[in-house]
């Protein structure tokens, strides 16, 4: 709501893929009138386009997750499956024509697999990427924080701490990353103010 409230002539793509916390997306879309600013897309973002399990806790859908459960938060919680369509990026950005100025990706262990299928999109739009990046959860789950890192950087991206932009990054256990088209040259601007 936040950005489809502030964007200039474009539109948000929201991606979800379970039932509850898609009716409170549809809701709050409704009730802040911004429904003609932001696409809803019911589904999950990978590497590619097929059918998946997610595993869904219904109250605490925000632990959703295709991959291993494993979040502290929710360690042995009985969960539900159920089959949802998958996408990739470039084929989001290709279907709903955009041109992304920013990405927040919050995936549960499966960022390795966001953007693994946004090669085009990291190319071309060059949007600055807000990211959870939990090498605890993306080891479980086939990846690790530095594969995510290192194909951030094969496309000229900065990547950051926004708590220590002077750190070194893909180590935490838990956290996010800022990551940065390089040619902003907005990486020195962002530690200054740190």
């Amino acid at each position: 709501v936040m950005f489809a409230k502030n964007v200039r002539g474009g539109r948000v793509l929201a991606v979800e893929p379970t039932k509850n916390a898609l009716m409170r997306l549809r809701t709050n879309i409704t009730l802040n009138h911004v429904g003609d600013r932001v696409v809803v897309y019911e589904g999950v973002v990978t590497d590619k386009a097929e059918k998946v399990t997610m595993k869904v806790i219904p109250g605490k859908e925000e632990y959703s997750s295709i991959g291993v459960m494993e979040h502290p938060s929710i360690v042995k919680e009985p969960y539900v499956s159920e089959e949802v369509d998958s996408i990739t990026v470039d084929d989001l950005v290709e279907q709903f024509n955009l041109d992304p100025g920013f990405m927040k990706v919050d995936v549960e262990g499966g960022e390795h697999l966001v953007f693994s299928g946004a090669k085009k999109t990291l190319s071309i739009s060059r949007p600055i990427i807000l990211s959870e990046l939990s090498d605890f959860l993306l080891t479980r789950n086939g990846g690790s924080s530095m594969e995510v890192i290192n194909l951030l950087r094969r496309y000229d991206y900065d990547v950051i701490d926004p708590l220590n932009p002077w750190a070194p990054v893909g180590y935490k256990t838990f956290g996010d990353v800022i990551g940065i088209p390089k040619e902003m040259n907005l990486l020195d601007e962002l530690r200054a103010i740190a």
